[in-house]
């Protein structure tokens, strides 16, 4: 989302951030803040484990965020990079 479609200004700011997945905390360093949410940056990528059935088959994978944006129609699309190949 750009600077213009935003509701509220950005701030920055140098914070510690926690925050938990799957059950655990990880740190991140803050780069900004407004009334509607938070950005911030990690030294490791987001890790999702994720199952999806394919023709009938389930695959279970692990795979890193690398995108996220959102739609027009206001619905959101992540893009995530599997670990290792979905098809060997």
């Amino acid at each position: 989302m750009d600077d213009e479609r935003r509701k509220t200004a950005r701030i920055p700011i140098a914070a510690d951030v926690e925050f938990a997945v799957d059950h655990k905390i990880l740190s991140a360093e803050g780069i900004d803040v407004s009334e509607g949410g938070i950005g911030f940056m990690t030294d490791e990528p987001l890790t999702f484990a994720l199952t999806l059935n394919l023709d009938g088959k389930d695959f279970t994978k692990t795979a890193r965020l690398v995108r996220v944006s959102q739609t027009e129609d206001g619905r959101f699309q992540f893009g995530l990079e599997f670990e290792n190949k979905i098809i060997e």
